[in-house]
């Protein structure tokens, strides 16, 4: 799908995102999305087809395109707790020594090596 030349993405953009927001032909405006590649103008929206969607109140989920995703082994634990304290700890310039502390308490200077093996397994997932 392309953007119309007398149309600019801007305009499409806007047009989807208040069509999910009024309830007007969903599934239209986010397949719209999609496939052009728009990127919202607000993280407000709770209807915009985010490729991830991670769940923390109440509940922990990490959701993929709108569908669950499923671990195949008990060697994602690790990456997923990483993943919670990352979130409860801000999301953005975390502190490393915070994390370390937070997920490998005992571990001492080993901690930095193990954090960036689980870092490299939660990017994988």
């Amino acid at each position: 799908m392309t953007v119309s030349p007398w149309i600019g993405g801007r305009i499409i953009r806007h047009l989807c995102e208040v069509a999910l927001l009024s309830d007007i032909e969903t599934e239209h405006a986010r397949n719209t999305i999609v496939a052009l590649g728009l990127k919202p103008r607000s993280l407000e929206l709770e209807h915009w087809p985010w490729p991830i969607r991670i769940y923390t109140l109440g509940r922990f989920s990490v959701l993929r395109q709108d569908k669950p995703m499923k671990f195949s082994s008990k060697a994602q634990k690790k990456p997923l707790e990483l993943l919670r304290v990352l979130i409860a700890l801000g999301g953005r310039s975390v502190n490393i020594d915070a994390i370390m502390a937070a997920v490998w308490p005992h571990e001492g200077a080993a901690a930095r090596a193990t954090l960036d093996v689980t870092l490299m397994r939660l990017r994988k997932l």
